[in-house]
């Protein structure tokens, strides 16, 4: 809805025991119009999630060329990156601790991202 005030609250959770505090932000929304807007942002699948020692990625609707693959912390930290190869492959993630993860995909003019969970 435009012109609403929400208040939102996000904090990393890893177990029952380990989270981090509660970061609280307001938010006003307004209207944006948009019209013959054309998503090109790269796709990929990512499974079986959630995972426990490697994961498949598959890329649908890119050029390989000149793009990159991330695992990031859910604040953002890159733990690990490497250029695409080829449009399917595995990734190992068994040394990564059990939690929540993104898995971020950035070519030259876009960027997808995904949400890993680790076992």
């Amino acid at each position: 809805m435009p012109n609403t005030t929400y208040t939102v609250g996000v904090r990393q959770v890893c177990d029952d025991n380990n989270h981090s505090d509660w970061v609280t932000r307001t938010v006003t929304t307004s209207q944006v119009g948009i019209s013959n807007f054309e998503i090109q942002n790269p796709e990929f699948e990512l499974y079986p999630n959630p995972a426990t020692s490697e994961v498949t990625v598959s890329v649908n609707n890119l050029e390989i060329q000149n793009s990159k693959f991330e695992i990031l912390t859910l604040s953002g930290q890159v733990l690990d990156q490497f250029k695409i190869q080829n449009s399917k492959f595995k990734i190992d993630i068994s040394s990564l601790p059990a939690g929540a993860y993104f898995l971020r995909l950035t070519s030259e003019d876009s960027t997808a991202v995904r949400k890993l969970i680790v076992r």
